[in-house]
């Protein structure tokens, strides 16, 4: 399932990353396209241009175009613009052709509703042989780029045509001549600039190249897909987070199920035990061939009646997690005194610690020990922590219990010297359920539910229980609860 989950993932991410790519790819070519066209309008206003200065010209005499023929208003530059016309390849023969024919169709998609030049025929009638020897001198580049066009009519050519292809990115030009110097050029222009150029001959032959780049061509090409490529990463890591939750939602219900496997395990062990045991004794009771002054009636009762105890205790303590699960415990608060406590629950182990050969050594230092509690549950947290110790103690328990005042809290100890409980297993010890592996499934008997009902007991009263513990060395558990004086009750 997770390598299943894991290369669909991986999938899709490769999916979306080339489908990003190919609209990156995309958006770059229709870019490249838009501004090539764009700067052959360009090229073509500026033979417009110039047969627009021809007719300027026509009452006098012109070897070549003065300056004063160049002074072009913004509405003349406007309709050079908007004119309608097709796009013949740009040298001195088609604008000969251009000023005999005048305009011969509109542009697709562009303005044509500006009338063409007037009196083109008449002129070129008129000058035809001044006209003739005008572009035989352009051609041969007697004639400057400058008294050709002037440069703030060349650049208006440039915004206006990359504004009416939807082109509005900062950009560079220059108009180089045959030997590399640039006669027209924008401030930041830089001939070795890292950028894809755009060149075109301004005119027929190569005396003059139009140049033309976007430094920030980049930047505005990932703003068309940086919105897609948002929606994409965001889609992205929110399936990377399902992913991970279901993987982590898995795994904790496989080790919650072998939990519950283990509980069940026990369960079944710690009930069978003491149930034989009763079994036993009552078959012997009933045994008719065994002489009733054979049977030692004393022994089996006390037998019977110590293993229903346990019996007993098992399933309260099922009970009692299963009340606290279904959120029905009620609570009975009244003010105790911890120290009298603890030594009515070190009377009652006292026994079972002498058995083995261990010692329970009990230190009040705590003057103060009053808290609201309810008893039978707080004595129940009491003798489940004196129990661990014992149980996690090799050989004979040497358990200690100590009382003091930390400011408005109480704080009780119990330690131990046991066997301890390793660093991977104290963030879970309190989960239920959970138990300490030994070694041996029944070395050491429990269902997994003593530590986690003893943390939510004390959660439920209002405080915290602290765990430190060294492998080899032992354990202390300690518990803080809020201190409460006698006049509360």
């Amino acid at each position: 399932m997770a390598v299943v989950m894991s290369l669909a993932l991986g999938g899709l991410i490769v999916v979306q990353s080339l489908w990003i790519q190919n609209a990156y790819e995309s958006g770059e070519a229709q870019f490249n396209l838009a501004v090539s066209s764009a700067q052959r309008h360009i090229i073509d206003d500026v033979l417009e241009f110039e047969l627009l200065a021809l007719q300027r010209q026509a009452d006098q005499p012109f070897p070549y175009l003065p300056n004063s023929a160049l002074r072009t208003t913004r509405a003349e530059l406007d309709s050079i613009i908007h004119m309608g016309r097709t796009h013949p390849a740009p040298g001195a023969d088609t604008l000969s052709r251009n000023v005999s024919a005048g305009s011969t169709g509109p542009r697709s998609g562009r303005i044509t509703d500006v009338a063409p030049l007037p009196g083109v025929n008449q002129f070129r009638e008129q000058y035809g042989s001044a006209i003739d020897r005008y572009y035989l001198r352009a051609s041969r580049g007697e004639l400057s780029l400058q008294e050709r066009i002037g440069k703030e009519s060349f650049e208006y050519f440039i915004q206006s045509e990359l504004l009416k292809s939807g082109i509005d990115v900062p950009y560079e030009y220059a108009v180089l001549d045959f030997r590399g110097g640039a006669v027209y050029r924008s401030p930041g222009y830089a001939r070795d600039a890292p950028f894809r150029t755009f060149e075109l001959p301004l005119f027929a032959g190569d005396r003059y190249v139009f140049t033309l780049y976007f430094p920030h061509k980049g930047s505005h090409l990932l703003q068309s897909v940086v919105l897609i490529a948002a929606l994409s990463i965001l889609l992205i890591l929110v399936l990377v987070t399902i992913f991970i939750v279901s993987i982590y939602t898995i795994v904790h219900q496989k080790k919650l199920s072998e939990m519950r496997t283990d509980f069940m395990n026990n369960v079944t062990h710690e009930l069978k035990t003491p149930i034989s045991t009763i079994s036993l004794a009552s078959q012997m009771l009933g045994d008719s061939s065994i002489p009733d002054s054979s049977k030692n009636l004393g022994r089996l009762a006390s037998v019977i009646s110590h293993e229903s105890k346990r019996l007993g205790n098992q399933v309260e303590k099922v009970l009692q997690m299963a009340i606290f699960e279904n959120g029905r415990m009620n609570l009975r608060w009244t003010v105790i005194d911890v120290n009298q406590l603890l030594e009515t629950v070190v009377e009652n182990v006292a026994i079972q610690v002498t058995d083995r050969k261990g010692t329970i050594d009990l230190y009040l230092d705590a003057s103060q020990a009053d808290i609201r509690a309810d008893e039978i549950h707080f004595t129940n947290v009491l003798f489940n922590l004196v129990d661990n110790a014992m149980k996690y103690s090799q050989g004979a328990p040497c358990i200690e219990i100590f009382t003091r005042n930390v400011g408005k809290w109480l704080s009780i100890s119990v330690k131990d010297r046991g066997i301890g409980i390793p660093k991977s297993d104290q963030k879970r010890i309190f989960d239920q359920f959970y138990r300490v592996h030994t070694g041996n499934v029944h070395n050491v008997k429990g269902f997994g539910l003593g530590l986690s009902y003893v943390q939510r007991m004390i959660a439920a009263h209002k405080g915290r229980i602290e765990l430190e513990s060294e492998v080899g060395v032992g354990t202390t558990f300690t518990l803080y609860l809020p201190l409460v004086c006698r006049t509360d009750n």
